[in-house]
């Protein structure tokens, strides 16, 4: 009777431990005044259901609860950023439809500033707040990073790679649907590496980065290699007609004794 009684109390006590899930922090996010801390919330106890992050802002003081985000139950989120006024720009990733949002929440709305159909990372706000930069990858056909895996080579090898380019919105701005980033791929500059010009990007076809700092070197070292010599006459060498004088013993006078 002792025997089951001690074991009903150990597992009435045990239960609640085993049962408790494991609460994760990421993206972590402090604002300029110091007063919140935004992060990405999720619970990893329930091995069945998968986990959902969903953004929740903290009070720095006392880590009160101030505001909870999660427009979208199957997205993802990343990117938290605090800007200048205090409000919070994080992005919004879909990987059904393969579009990120670059959303921001001024503590009472949420709004979508632009999609992206492929991959952003890294949101920046400008220092007065009224425009906000992202890392671009538009139509990627892999996970950005070199540990990655990457996808089947099929066709030229290197004639179509991901390029990672830089995009600026405008907040005050409706929300933009056609990203066109403001740097450029390598085969639309004007100049090539060795900064010789080249031919406009429509007028030849698209070359990988590899071969154009190939094809810009090889031309740098035709411009500064040097003129060839003149070619010498066949006919034959002229002699000089001036003997070099051979240094002569000086011999000492004979006596008539």
């Amino acid at each position: 009777m002792r025997l089951a009684l001690a074991a009903a109390l150990l597992a009435a006590t045990a239960a609640p431990a085993f049962a408790a899930p494991l609460h994760s922090y990421s993206g972590l996010a402090l604002s300029a005044a110091g007063d919140r801390v935004a992060s990405v919330e999720e619970n990893e106890g329930d091995a069945a259901k998968p986990a959902h992050g969903r953004i929740v802002v903290r009070s720095a003081k006392d880590g009160k609860i101030l505001a909870t985000i999660d427009p979208c139950a199957q997205c993802s989120y990343s990117g938290l950023t605090f800007g200048p006024g205090g409000t919070l720009a994080y992005l919004q990733r879909d990987r059904a439809t393969g579009v990120v949002a670059l959303a921001l929440a001024d503590g009472k709305t949420t709004r979508t500033i632009a999609s992206v159909k492929g991959i952003a990372q890294t949101p920046r706000f400008s220092p007065d707040g009224k425009k906000i930069a992202l890392l671009v990858t538009l139509n990627a056909a892999k996970e950005s990073g070199a540990t990655q895996p990457g996808v089947r080579q099929v066709g030229e090898i290197g004639e179509k790679n991901d390029e990672q380019r830089l995009a600026v919105f405008n907040l005050a701005g409706p929300p933009v649907t056609d990203v066109k980033p403001v740097s450029l791929p390598p085969i639309a500059m004007s100049t090539n590496i060795a900064g010789l010009p080249t031919a406009p990007a429509s007028s030849r076809r698209p070359r990988s980065a590899m071969a154009t700092i190939i094809g810009g070197w090889r031309r740098l070292m035709r411009s500064t290699r040097r003129p060839a010599r003149c070619a010498r006459s066949r006919g034959p060498r002229p002699r000089s007609t001036r003997r070099a004088s051979r240094p002569t013993a000086r011999r000492s006078p004979i006596s008539a004794d």
